[in-house]
């Protein structure tokens, strides 16, 4: 229980950093301490097809109350909808301890009508940008086998990979 407990103090230590820093007027990308940037994904931000996102999540593949929303990798744009959510959410963080995870009440504050107006979505699987960054694929591999995958998906292309208990994430652009 000690290190469940250390993983939720540190969520709720981010999420009150995440909170202050948007309220601050600057964009904000949240990790998971093992996920590895191989070019810089902070690009998105600066993308006009995407301008009106409020935040951006890895995308978790499942449908459960978890959610589709990974907490792993989050990028989170300094809006007036987005400080709202991050100051809700921070209100609500004990929750965390409550659910025994972050992801959980991230996607249920996502859900919530309060915030429909709110325009998150998961890192887009295809992404058509021309430029210095060039266009993409932004793909989430996740083997639930626990065989690592990501070798041969990992190219000149590879934004972050992500991985966590055998399962891989990967994103390509």
């Amino acid at each position: 229980m000690p290190l469940q407990s250390a993983f939720l103090d540190t969520m709720v230590a981010v999420t009150a950093a995440a909170a202050e820093i948007t309220q601050m007027g600057y964009n904000v990308c949240i990790q998971d301490a093992d996920v590895t940037w191989f070019r810089n994904p902070l690009w998105l931000f600066a993308q006009p097809s995407l301008a009106s996102v409020d935040l951006m999540f890895q995308l978790a593949p499942r449908w459960d109350a978890q959610g589709v929303a990974n907490t792993g990798f989050i990028l989170a744009r300094a809006t007036e909808r987005t400080k709202t959510f991050l100051s809700s959410l921070l209100h609500i963080s004990s929750l965390y301890y409550w659910a025994r995870d972050d992801q959980v009440i991230w996607n249920s504050l996502l859900r919530h009508w309060t915030f429909s107006q709110l325009h998150w979505q998961t890192l887009p699987r295809r992404l058509k940008i021309a430029g210095a960054n060039g266009g993409g694929r932004y793909m989430d591999l996740h083997t639930g086998n626990g065989f690592d995958g990501t070798a041969r998906w990992i190219d000149n292309k590879t934004v972050i990979v992500h991985t966590v208990a055998g399962d891989s994430k990967v994103f390509t652009s």
